[in-house]
């Protein structure tokens, strides 16, 4: 029994440190839980506000199609069993999307437990380098028992390495976010890979920003900020759990999201309205991930804190000192943190949250490790009588749960990469109808070095024609270092009005714009020519040439009117581009003409000032000849 107790005390002290949020939801072990939750929550602020809410959608994300049953699932590797040493987890395949993968990491970043739990706290008042957990007072006869009782070959010490280096710099770590970028890369730049192996890489990227994800939620539970070690659900010693993330779990966070204000008049979702100004600019305005780390943990530091941290005076006058000895300047026990009479609670004030319950007097709310304090096991200094209960819990959540969301929504953005389809041109008038165009990597966030985007031949990429997916039997596409080719031959464009391009980058479909498709119109205005004099050589095209005359070309395409406006060229000649099987009125000098581009007769040549007639006059002159300088086109 001796042996046993040690062994459940062991694993209490160290298994449950790691989670500032519980890891599982206790009616569905071991999925769901907090972390999950707030991973969910990031990825569906990002969605709304970025794209489908936003008063001005992200040009490059607009075109991403972000809907759940869109994105395409991942197989790839995941904890399957948890454990507690790097050598006894149990890890297997899963297959989930982008989303999934990232709602994954934050349950698979606390395994194997007993291995993270030192690696997930950051103190942010200790100088850089000192901001790991030393709140450790049994470390010593927890290696004793470790090593005699359960795993010998184990030797268990403190990691000195801060949340914050373990998420973002520590090359020992191979879910960190530097890891996930490289998997990243790999997968959508290394043309020779299977789509199996591109796959399982982006799976990786997805899981390490999910793990990464779940670093910066720790910082929104205050003992992760304050040096204050906890075991899990049960006490250990003079350690006790910390109460916050016994009751804020995965229905109080949800509660936590969908209390999030929508402001303005079109009523948008605004999860800054949900937190102060001095937390919320901290968040939008953070240059980097680690300044945002470090901001997140200032300010949870700073305006929250433990049953074992309490500073200050009690409602009675008596001081109070902090149970576990770490002393913080605040907030501070009858200054930011006041007495309630009413509801035998000390609150503190957030804007746009109002009164929220940090901590209850009552015995009933007394933590275990305050049960065991009572009974002459506490340390000096420690209050029986200070607890966190579940209503207090809940009313923490409400604002530390936008926090942790919105950081993380932010944490996305900067990994998310933005690639952009375009297709430049489709020249419909030759037999195999090549397509050109562009897939870019911009920098962007994480990104400041582009990706030479490379699909390998089986590589999802698709030719859409009036939003119909067409037999990939009927054409050709590659992506190769960002070049986007083609060869449309077996595709029938003859009344083809939009035509597009789509591509899966990791798991999530990107569209091009659409291509309107395009003829070329090339006008010629001269004067008349003479054909009385039969010993002067016939131009087919007209007389003397007449310069910088304005030509105009108006056409209207989806109920939207356009009219694109060029001048001649010294030759009198100049150029249209125009959306096939659309009637174009091409105008100069008082004469109009229509002309209609199609698939089969993409070119269309418009001469005016003629007279008399030439079966030639209106038929499009050699692509090489020279004088086809003056040219407008239009946006599609």
């Amino acid at each position: 029994m001796r042996k046993l107790s040690h062994l459940v005390w062991a694993a209490c002290l160290f298994a449950g440190a790691a989670h500032a949020y519980w890891n599982y939801d206790p009616q569905n072990p071991p999925y769901g839980g907090p972390h999950r939750k707030i991973n969910e929550c990031a990825w569906k602020l990002l969605v709304i506000t970025k794209v489908r809410e936003a008063e001005r959608p992200d040009p490059v994300l607009k075109q991403y199609k972000l809907k759940d049953d869109d994105l395409r699932k991942l197989l790839g590797a995941t904890v399957t069993t948890p454990g507690n040493w790097p050598d006894d987890i149990v890890t297997g395949d899963a297959e989930f999307t982008p989303a999934g993968w990232i709602i994954e990491g934050g349950y698979t970043a606390d395994e194997p437990e007993v291995y993270m739990c030192l690696r997930h706290f950051y103190d942010p008042t200790k100088p850089e380098g000192q901001r790991y957990l030393t709140d450790i007072p049994f470390l010593g006869k927890f290696r004793e028992q470790v090593r005699s009782i359960w795993r010998r070959d184990v030797e268990v010490v403190n990691p000195t390495i801060d949340s914050r280096a373990w998420a973002f710099t520590r090359a020992d770590n191979p879910w960190g976010w530097q890891q996930g970028l490289t998997a990243m890369r790999q997968a959508l730049g290394q043309g020779d890979l299977t789509r199996a192996k591109r796959n399982r890489l982006a799976a990786t990227a997805w899981r390490a920003l999910g793990e990464s994800m779940h670093l910066m939620a720790d910082l929104t539970v205050a003992a992760h900020t304050r040096n204050d070690g906890h075991p899990g659900k049960l006490p250990a010693g003079d350690l006790r759990p910390d109460p916050y993330e016994e009751w804020a779990l995965a229905p109080e966070l949800q509660a936590a999201y969908d209390s999030i204000p929508r402001s303005g008049g079109w009523q948008k979702l605004d999860p800054f309205g949900a937190m102060d100004d001095e937390i919320g600019g901290a968040i939008a305005g953070a240059g980097s991930p680690t300044s945002l780390f470090h901001a997140v943990a200032a300010y949870v530091n700073r305006r929250f804190l433990t049953p074992d941290t309490l500073n200050g005076t009690d409602h009675n006058g008596n001081p109070i000192a902090p149970a576990n000895g770490q002393l913080y300047p605040s907030p501070l026990l009858g200054r930011e943190v006041v007495w309630d009479e009413g509801a035998g609670t000390y609150n503190a004030t957030f804007a746009r949250r109002g009164e929220v319950a940090m901590i209850k007097e009552t015995w009933q709310s007394a933590t275990w490790g305050a049960w065991l304090k009572k009974i002459g096991t506490g340390l000096s200094g420690a209050t029986l009588t200070f607890g966190t209960t579940h209503d207090s819990a809940a009313s923490q959540a409400r604002v530390l749960g936008p926090i942790a969301m919105a950081a993380n929504m932010r944490l996305i953005d900067w990994y998310l990469p933005r690639v952009q389809i375009t297709i430049t041109s489709i020249d419909a008038s030759q037999p195999d109808k090549p397509l050109a165009g562009k897939v870019e990597h911009k920098p962007y966030g994480a990104w400041t070095t582009p990706i030479d985007i490379t699909l390998p031949k089986d590589g999802i990429l698709e030719l859409y024609v009036d939003d119909r997916r067409q037999d990939p039997r009927d054409y050709e596409l590659t992506v190769t270092k960002g070049v986007l080719a083609g060869k449309l031959k077996g595709v029938d464009l003859k009344d083809a009005k939009r035509i597009g391009v789509e591509m899966d980058m990791a798991g999530i479909r990107i569209a091009s714009p659409d291509y309107t498709a395009r003829g070329v119109v090339m006008v010629r205005v001269c004067k008349p020519q003479d054909q009385t004099d039969m010993n002067r050589p016939m131009n087919v095209l007209g007389g003397e040439p007449i310069p910088n005359v304005e030509v105009t070309a108006s056409y209207t395409l989806n109920g939207k009117p356009a009219t694109l406006r060029a001048r001649t060229d010294k030759n009198g000649n100049c150029r249209y581009t125009v959306p096939l099987g659309v009637e174009v009125k091409v105008k100069a000098q008082d004469q109009e003409k229509p002309v209609t581009c199609t698939g089969d007769r993409p070119k269309q040549g418009v001469n005016f000032g003629w007279q008399g007639h030439d079966p030639r006059a209106d038929e499009p002159p050699p692509d090489d000849n020279p004088y086809l300088t003056g040219e407008a086109g239009f946006e599609h």
